[in-house]
């Protein structure tokens, strides 16, 4: 009987022995559970982060290539207007020009044969056609 006993209490104390092991084990699960999850969470949030550094690239790149494009516009302008200019500055000058010449032509006395004698009449009449002319 005492056998029975001692087996029956040696059975219970390996019986909480497993329980307590069991306990153990579970509670290590549920540990490396909540460990997992937090890896994933940490994985999630790195991944969400590179998505968002890698947009924000993406969207200076695009705001470099419209800044670029837009220099490269504004050259183009620029160096239109200046080729307009400097073609509205030749017209002018040869206006200017071919009326002299029709001045010259008007003003000079068909007695001066020469150049010379054209240019120095023109040079001292005094109001300055001839200064224009001669340059």
């Amino acid at each position: 009987a005492e056998a029975a006993i001692l087996a029956a209490e040696k059975e219970r104390l390996e019986a909480e022995e497993a329980e307590r092991r069991a306990a153990k084990e579970r509670r290590e699960a549920r540990q490396a559970r909540r460990e997992a999850e937090r890896e994933r969470r940490e994985y999630e949030e790195a991944l969400r982060a590179m998505e968002k550094e890698r947009a924000e690239a993406e969207e200076a790149q695009r705001r470099a290539e419209k800044e670029r494009a837009e220099a490269v516009e504004a050259r183009s302008k620029y160096e239109e207007r200046q080729a307009l200019f400097h073609i509205s500055e030749c017209i002018a000058v040869s206006k200017t020009a071919n009326h002299l010449v029709q001045r010259t032509i008007q003003l000079i006395p068909d007695d001066h044969t020469t150049l010379q004698s054209a240019l120095e009449m023109l040079l001292s009449a005094g109001d300055g056609s001839g200064r224009i002319l001669v340059r």
